[in-house]
């Protein structure tokens, strides 16, 4: 008889024995037999179910229950046996996600908890408890069992950090795939991060490092809770980072405490770095100064020993997010940040490049590429004409450009899917929000950098010719963006009659019509009574501004059509109607509306009653020097010199240089 054919007969009777057992004393004796003849490692996965049932999960429920052992035993036999069991069965996914085990993880929670560190299988109680919140069904029975707050309870009282590392896996498992929105796991949490964040700010030797990962770990997982931490913990973990910062560490220390600083950032922006509640302090400054320049220069060290299309490391991925949130609140630093911009490009774009290839999904937050938390940085940036440059030598805008086109695309895609809860479409707007922020910047900025990338051709093909703009299938806000962006390529791309070369002019004629319609359509009513206006109503008026500006832009090229489509557009109506009510701070905006509307009526009545009215609109007009010659064009001498005239030339003084205004 061969080995194999001796296993499988010592199976069988250990089957055998197990069903043929009349009471739970012969089963527990059968059940010793079992874990001395049998290893499990050694069974298929039929087999091990067989086993399994042949045990019964109630038989294996009444020894973890069981407190009465028999006279001269260890006192724990029955749990030790009946853990060792489950945890010979939980790799199964069938087994440990069946609904008679929540009751099992229930007893096994309760003997994590109330056991010493001493208890012969408590290794086994971690690996059945991992297991479980290996699986969704196996977390939701942990959550119902509160094991939030049971795991937080243990991790507190480990004696070590290295005894905390098991409850602390199971308990990252369970935070992954829940928003603590009872205030019990919260509260739980908290003080976990409490207890953690006073032990990182005064404990100085290597384990302030393992303690550093650890709260970087929790907040990490529990990313979708913003007032995870009480203030007792942002004062410690600033202390213990700072102590840190100040000090000369080696590189396997650096990776910590940036990834920490990220998290920080990611959570409260910068306001953790505040010692003082009202006001950054001096030594909050130099925190920042010191952590925003390490970062510069640990990406380009990073750089340098990192091969080419290599995956970059944590620590460089750490430092490279905390330069786009530090980006995305500030741009002072800006010389410095320029330093790295051209690796931040190329890095970006081999990431991009690599998950166009594989086919990765761009399309939420949990995907998100690092391109994408430079966005609301590069917003700031590309209002500098140097930033601008830098990007278009190092290919930034060729990059960008397909960045969009792919975001443009899948968005489009998916934009009918608003009841799919797996597609973030708030992240698809939000991102082609910001990337029509940046192009606008550089339009305006650089337009050159436009004018010579081809890939803006392909991009404004894209959004002119294969873009049908449906209002009820995209937010006012991305469509008004993306228009404004239409209109801001036309000017940069026009050729020397003011045409596009690329596209027919009927199609190109259709689309500028329909984009014009919309933004009438879109246009939120007009509310006279200020205190009736919705809550995006600035939102809207900002909007607007931008998109009369890009629209001043294609005017401007003097092509009879374009004044043609915008006079047959449903847009002069809204233009009308927002120019009765903005004022004060929304005068720009009014500025726009007039010089759009008079740039297509040469003479315009109701505008020439408007602005002899309406004083901040007037001098608005004449600090801009095409807004100056439209009114010259528009108004005769005579009026022109009265309307001059009529005007608190004392409060002129204050806004213009009026040597230059004729009023003979």
């Amino acid at each position: 008889m061969n080995e194999n054919q001796q296993s499988d007969d010592a199976f069988l009777n250990c089957i055998d024995l197990l069903q043929a057992s009349d009471n739970d004393s012969q089963k527990f004796a059968a059940l010793l037999l079992v874990t001395k003849l049998i290893q499990s490692e050694n069974l298929n996965l039929e087999s091990k179910r067989r086993l399994f049932s042949a045990i019964g999960v109630n038989f294996i429920i009444r020894l973890l229950k069981s407190a009465q052992v028999p006279s001269g035993c260890d006192p724990n036999i029955f749990k030790t046996l009946a853990v060792t069991v489950l945890s010979a069965f939980c790799d199964d996914e069938a087994i440990v996600t069946d609904s008679s085990m929540e009751e099992c993880l229930h007893h096994v929670l309760h003997i994590v908890e109330s056991t010493s560190q001493g208890f012969q299988s408590q290794a086994e109680c971690y690996q059945c408890l991992h297991a479980a919140s290996s699986y969704q069904v196996g977390r939701q029975y942990l959550l119902k069992l509160n094991a939030i707050e049971t795991l937080s309870r243990i991790v507190t009282k480990c004696e070590t950090i290295s005894e905390s590392e098991s409850p602390l896996q199971i308990l990252l498992n369970l935070l992954h795939d829940c928003n603590l929105s009872l205030p019990e796991q919260k509260a739980s949490v908290t003080s976990l991060l409490e207890f953690s964040s006073h032990q990182f700010a005064t404990n100085h030797e290597n384990e302030k490092f393992v303690i550093c990962r650890k709260i970087s770990a929790i907040l990490l997982a529990t990313k979708g809770c913003q007032d995870i931490l009480g203030q007792s913990s942002i004062k410690c973990i600033r202390q213990g980072l700072w102590d840190i910062l100040r000090s000369r560490v080696g590189a396997k220390h650096r990776e910590p405490t940036f990834e920490l600083c990220a998290e920080m950032i990611r959570k409260m922006q910068f306001i953790w770095i505040k010692s003082d509640d009202l006001q950054y302090t001096e030594e909050d400054i130099k925190m920042l100064l010191i952590l925003v320049n390490l970062s510069c220069v640990e990406v380009q060290v990073q750089l340098k020993t990192n091969a080419p299309g290599q995956k970059p490391e944590p620590l460089l991925i750490a430092c490279l997010r905390l330069l786009a949130a530090y980006l995305a609140e500030d741009s002072s630093l800006s010389n410095r940040i320029y330093e790295v911009l051209p690796h931040i490009l190329k890095i970006s774009y081999v990431e991009f490049d690599q998950a166009t290839a594989e086919g990765s999904l761009l399309d939420d937050s949990r995907g998100a590429l690092l391109i994408r938390f430079y966005l609301p940085g590069l917003c700031h940036l590309t209002a500098e004409e140097d930033a601008c440059k830098i990007m278009a030598d190092n290919g930034g805008i060729s990059f960008l450009t397909k960045y969009f086109l792919r975001m443009y695309s899948d968005f489009s895609k998916k934009r009918l899917q608003r009841n799919d809860k797996s597609c973030d479409i708030e992240f698809f707007e939000t991102t082609l929000k910001l990337l029509c922020g940046i192009f606008l910047n550089i339009s305006l900025v650089y337009p050159t950098a436009i004018r010579s990338c081809p890939e803006c051709s392909g991009m404004l093909t894209t959004m002119l010719v294969n873009s049908d703009v449906d209002v009820d299938a995209v937010s006012t806000t991305v469509a008004i963006n993306i228009t404004a962006l239409s209109f801001a390529l036309i000017e940069c791309k026009a050729n020397a009659k003011g045409g596009i070369d690329m596209m027919p002019n009927d199609t190109f004629k259709a689309s500028l019509a329909n984009k014009l319609n919309f933004i009438g359509l879109a246009t939120p009513n007009v509310v006279l009574n200020s205190n009736d206006r919705p809550s995006n109503w600035e939102e809207h008026v900002e909007l607007w501004t931008v998109v009369n500006r890009a629209l001043l832009g294609v005017l401007r090229l003097n092509v009879d059509y374009y004044m043609e489509i915008v006079n047959k557009s449903t847009f002069l109506q809204s233009v009308y109607d927002w120019t009765q009510v903005l004022s004060g701070p929304y005068i720009l905006t009014r500025v726009f509306l007039f010089l759009v509307s008079n740039h297509i009526y040469e003479q315009n009545n109701y505008m020439i009653d408007l602005l002899q009215t309406v004083e901040e609109l007037f001098i608005c007009c004449i600090q801009c020097r095409h807004g100056l010659r439209t009114i010259q064009k528009m108004i005769e001498p005579k009026s022109w010199a009265t309307m001059i005239r009529n005007l608190n030339m004392a409060r002129l003084k204050d806004y213009v240089d009026i040597t230059h205004v004729n009023v003979d």
